[in-house]
């Protein structure tokens, strides 16, 4: 029998805290408004996690999959923000490549990027994971920051 998410012992001893912000919605969609607001003014966005966890994840990504067809190998980058992390898998052979996030100023941001890059092939789709209306499958499905909002949302029991 499967247990529902809140049965599982470590939400049991979490105490009621306030959440930090990062789980909210609203407070990713006020955060990539500004990049986008940002972007606009000045042709630049933040990078959240870096350009050195960027370059390990994608050079991790591109080792795990040195076996297949890197044009060929469909990505799902969860929670993409930017779009950064699909960038640098597209300078490294990937083409196949999708980014979703429940942000539209996130989207607009990574489509934004995405255009004066070069990287126009990058497809991306405002969609939330937990109720994702993607049709497709993927080879490999990469997250680089979406989990731990899941985790901290004030639902994270029950959206865990």
């Amino acid at each position: 029998s499967a247990h529902h998410s809140s049965d599982f012992s470590f939400d049991k001893d979490v105490p009621d805290v306030v959440p930090p912000m990062l789980g909210l919605h609203n407070y990713q969609d006020g955060a990539y408004a500004e990049d986008l607001a940002n972007y606009h003014e000045r042709s630049h966005a933040d990078d959240w996690f870096g350009t050195e966890a960027m370059d390990v994840l994608v050079g991790w990504t591109k080792n795990l999959c040195s076996s297949k067809d890197l044009p060929g190998c469909s990505v799902l980058d969860i929670g993409t923000g930017s779009g950064r992390l699909l960038q640098q898998l597209a300078k490294q052979g990937f083409s196949d490549l999708t980014g979703i996030d429940y942000s539209e100023a996130a989207i607009e941001l990574a489509r934004n990027l995405a255009i004066r890059d070069g990287f126009e092939h990058i497809n991306f789709l405002v969609d939330d994971v937990l109720e994702s209306k993607l049709e497709r499958r993927f080879e490999l499905v990469m997250d680089e920051g979406t989990l731990d909002a899941i985790g901290l949302h004030p639902d994270g029991p029950v959206k865990r």
